[in-house]
């Protein structure tokens, strides 16, 4: 029997399975912790407008995780992080020594959700699927899903997966993106990249090998013949179709910026996992919810 004393497993706001070896969500809370220790993370890659708290910062260092952060302000108006930058981040995300990976932005919405739809360009997802995944994650008031806005289009629009990510590459793909490059066959082996047996975990996903004379551009321009695309994918140069901004609604005003340095910590401590309805005594931290 578990013991009853033991406090709850609260996973954070916004949570959710990316791919297998990769999550999502909002800034983790002190609550939220030892929920990701049971998901005996290898990196989190925070993506805020200031480094995390001391709380996060000793909670990795305790659990042996590597704490990537990137300075990114909040995508008000445009995506403030160049193709190349998001190129890398991917590689980072994707690569057989990282994960499994939280990734996470303040509130799991804009930042995180405009990483994911290039991770799901990348993976030749149609528009359509990975709209909506994005909206599930960006809800009012009200609970009324938003799709993703204009600018935020733009940028998905005008990235260019075969060249940013072709010059980053790893060495070895998971097979949930091998597969859609065309990388994955029957033919072609695989390797498990284990986990050290301290940290008591099995496996990590299965890794693809890639070729030497791969070329990511190569078969993308053909359309990357004989891959397993993403969710309700088009064939051909509709794959690659370019979102019209009309598809993104506007939604609520971004998050206002407030100041950062007291809000982290003011959310490690309050937490952003409050049932709904519920405001924080936290004026830095209501300004966030807003």
């Amino acid at each position: 029997m578990l013991p009853l004393n033991q406090p709850p497993l609260v996973p954070p706001l916004r949570f959710a399975l990316v791919e297998e070896g990769l999550y999502r969500g909002a800034y983790p809370s002190l609550i939220n912790l030892r929920f990701l220790t049971r998901l005996r993370l290898r990196t989190v890659v925070s993506l805020l407008p200031e480094p995390p708290s001391v709380d996060l910062e000793r909670w990795c260092a305790d659990n042996g995780v590597v704490l990537h952060h990137e300075t990114v302000p909040l995508f008000r108006e445009e995506v403030v992080l160049p193709p190349e930058r998001v190129a890398e981040l991917l590689a980072l995300l994707t690569s057989p020594d990282r994960g499994p990976v939280y990734l996470h932005c303040l509130d799991g919405v804009c930042v995180t959700g405009t990483i994911v739809l290039c991770l799901r360009k990348l993976q030749r997802w149609a528009n359509e699927a990975a709209a909506s995944e994005y909206s599930r994650f960006a809800r009012n008031g009200l609970d009324v899903p938003h799709l993703p806005p204009a600018h935020v289009l733009r940028f998905i629009n005008a990235w260019r997966p075969e060249l940013e990510f072709g010059r980053v590459m790893p060495d070895a793909l998971p097979r949930w993106l091998a597969r859609p490059l065309g990388l994955h066959s029957s033919s072609m082996p695989t390797m498990s990249r284990s986990v050290s047996h301290e940290r008591g975990l099995d496996s990590l996903p299965p890794f693809v090998p890639v070729p030497g004379t791969y070329s990511l551009e190569r078969s993308w321009a053909g359309g990357v013949a004989g891959a397993e695309r993403g969710p309700g994918a088009a064939r051909g140069a509709q794959a690659n179709g370019e979102w019209g901004e009309a598809a993104g609604a506007t939604g609520a005003d971004e998050k206002k910026p407030g100041a950062f340095s007291s809000a982290l910590q003011a959310l490690a401590l309050e937490g952003m996992t409050m049932k709904p309805g519920v405001r924080s005594t936290s004026a830095t931290v209501a300004a966030l919810l807003l």
